[in-house]
């Protein structure tokens, strides 16, 4: 056994050059070369996707299905590790704020729901609070919306709750109105006896 030129790697006395040297040589030219020609390699992969886009998802659907398993189990580490990413993502997209603004209004609200001030739930990854942003459906009427017409963070009911009563304070003072009435009519109702 001898070792080779670098001193890194132990061989046997015929090879006359170390694989393991060569290997590595060959894996910092090609790193060097993908960095020196990056926005040509970036296009020619575009170019080949774009090409054989139906070739690709039929690939990658039996793959899917094959190891249906080892996805999930890797999609969800994935979600867990990059989940202030993902938010972050979700809400630039959707809402047009980032991650920094979305925790102030969190700080703000005192990690709370704007109208039933339950305390915020913490999410399975620990790294953020799942609170729902509201906005202004006269303004955006759609999920994506401007970022200018966000009104607070919601809990998902309250925010559901909102949804269904179509953003109308007239409505939702009708319905408070109606739980108010109704209150008054159940003091009178005495109770019936059990057994």
């Amino acid at each position: 056994m001898k070792t080779c030129k670098k001193g890194l790697h132990q061989h046997e006395d015929w090879i006359k050059r170390c694989r393991e040297c060569i290997k590595e040589t060959r894996q910092s030219w090609r790193k060097k070369y993908e960095i020196k020609n990056y926005q040509e390699l970036k296009e020619k992969r575009k170019k080949y996707r774009i090409k054989n886009r139906k070739r690709i998802n039929e690939y990658k659907k039996k793959y899917y299905s094959k190891n249906i398993k080892k996805e999930r189990k890797k999609r969800s580490l994935y979600y867990i590790k990059n989940a202030n990413k993902i938010k972050e993502r979700k809400l630039l997209l959707f809402y047009n704020i980032d991650l920094n603004i979305y925790n102030l209004m969190l700080k703000t609200q005192n990690y709370s729901c704007a109208i039933c001030k339950n305390k915020a739930v913490l999410h399975k990854s620990k790294k953020y609070y799942m609170l729902c942003v509201d906005h202004n459906h006269n303004c955006c009427p759609y999920k994506k919306t401007c970022g200018k017409c966000i009104r607070g963070l919601l809990c998902d009911r309250c925010n559901r709750a909102i949804g269904s009563f179509k953003d109308s304070p007239s409505v939702l003072s009708a319905a408070a109105k109606y739980l108010k009435s109704y209150e008054k009519t159940q003091e009178n109702i005495t109770p019936l006896p059990k057994g």
